[in-house]
């Protein structure tokens, strides 16, 4: 029996045990057979190695200057790295020398570390892994260095991730503009703890979960990196004309601007046109609104998110005021094409955050080859096909994700 049926007859069993659990509060819905006792709560500050040092956070902006930053040296957390399972590194990452480093080694996480986002959302939380050494907290990270005797890692990440506690997080953050948490406010966070036996074995059971999830994501990178390959690799084997992308504007061909302000929500049966904006993450993906600004195909590009183009297929959406729009005017050009000639270039450019990809700064630094449009149209087929087939595995991945959340959901209070 695999282990998710198991949860699902331990989810039937569970059901003849209502009186017991009326008698006894605080338990999950869906819980191993063996324990039985109630759950009971602890302030995070308890649950770490040393309750004096077991908290960090990143050092100020005024503490890395510019010529701080170096190539290589030790990976900077910022806040797109931190997602709700490992640090994500598919972004450039930031690094400082390792003597600033050790100037700032209060300010170091070490891999096994649990690290919480200051802010958007608060309490976002993972666990940093053993892709490097030791990190520098960015100035929205907080390190937190748990005690594996007292918890299980695994448990308290999956549980300070939770809809419940995140509430919780929220409402200690009202009343701030920015929505930050502090070191005082995670110190006095109260979490469940079950025995440890019991964290154990739940943590276990996630992590395997996290293994086919983690498998399914090295397929969907190796498709991604295919494609970088591909495109590299077909734009630099032809001998094309290339002129700069501020001429095709001036020509009438090409046109930019950008998107408007525009509110987000979640997906519901109301608000369910897609919002894009700076993010590069989910394919810039916000939230969603209830009406939309374009029903066709165009390419955006993100502004004040590092510069990164995103083709655009036919659909009803919204583009928000820090994303540029790309439209053709004539039927010259294939927008499939056009999308991977930007991506290829940006791949060889370093936007830091700093310097804004404004429409003004893009029309001059890209190029654009001419190309008679029966031979963009193949290239572009070429690059469909790869991306339905990242599409199907992505599809795939987000069912797990859509597991595991419904198994979080009835597996946690």
């Amino acid at each position: 029996m695999s282990h998710i049926n198991y949860l699902l007859y331990i989810s039937q069993f569970n059901k003849f045990l209502n009186i017991i659990r009326n008698k006894i509060p605080n338990v999950p819905n869906l819980r191993f057979p063996e324990f039985i006792y109630e759950w009971t709560t602890t302030s995070l500050e308890l649950l770490t190695t040393n309750e004096k040092k077991s908290f960090a956070g990143g050092p100020f902006g005024s503490d890395l200057k510019t010529n701080d930053y170096t190539l290589d040296g030790v990976p900077i957390i910022q806040l797109s790295n931190i997602t709700e399972d490992y640090l994500n590194f598919t972004e450039r990452l930031i690094f400082t020398s390792v003597k600033k480093a050790d100037s700032l080694i209060a300010n170091n996480a070490y891999p096994g570390d649990l690290i919480i986002a200051k802010m958007m959302p608060a309490g976002r939380c993972c666990i940093a892994h053993d892709f490097y050494k030791r990190y520098v907290l960015g100035s929205d990270a907080i390190r937190v260095n748990l005690d594996i005797k007292k918890c299980n890692k695994l448990f308290m990440r999956e549980q300070i991730n939770t809809k419940n506690i995140r509430k919780i997080i929220a409402s200690k953050t009202a009343g701030s503009t920015r929505q930050r948490i502090g070191i005082p406010e995670l110190k006095n966070l109260k979490l469940y703890t079950p025995t440890i036996e019991e964290q154990n074995k739940i943590g276990k059971f996630l992590s395997m979960i996290d293994e086919r999830i983690l498998t399914q994501s090295k397929i969907i990178n190796k498709l991604e990196s295919l494609i970088c390959t591909l495109r590299s690799t077909i734009f630099n084997s032809y001998n094309w004309e290339w002129n700069r992308l501020d001429t095709y504007i001036k020509s009438g061909i090409i046109t930019l601007k950008r998107g408007n302000v525009i509110p987000k929500h979640d997906e519901d049966s109301e608000f369910k046109f897609p919002v894009y904006s700076s993010s590069i993450h989910n394919n810039g993906l916000m939230g969603y609104n209830n009406s939309y600004m374009f029903d066709k195909e165009l390419i955006t590009w993100s502004v004040d998110g590092g510069g990164n183009f995103f083709y655009r297929p036919k659909h009803k959406f919204n583009v928000t005021n820090v994303c540029g729009i790309m439209e053709i005017t004539d039927n010259s050009y294939n927008y499939r094409f056009l999308s991977e000639i930007l991506l290829a270039q940006h791949s060889r450019l370093i936007f830091d955050y700093q310097t804004k990809a404004h429409p003004s700064v893009i029309e001059k630094l890209y190029k654009i080859p001419n190309v008679d449009i029966k031979i963009q149209e193949k290239i572009a087929y070429i690059f469909e096909l790869y991306y339905t087939k990242l599409q199907k595995e992505k599809d795939i991945l987000s069912l797990y994700k859509k597991q595991k959340a419904y198994l979080l959901q009835n597996m946690f209070i």
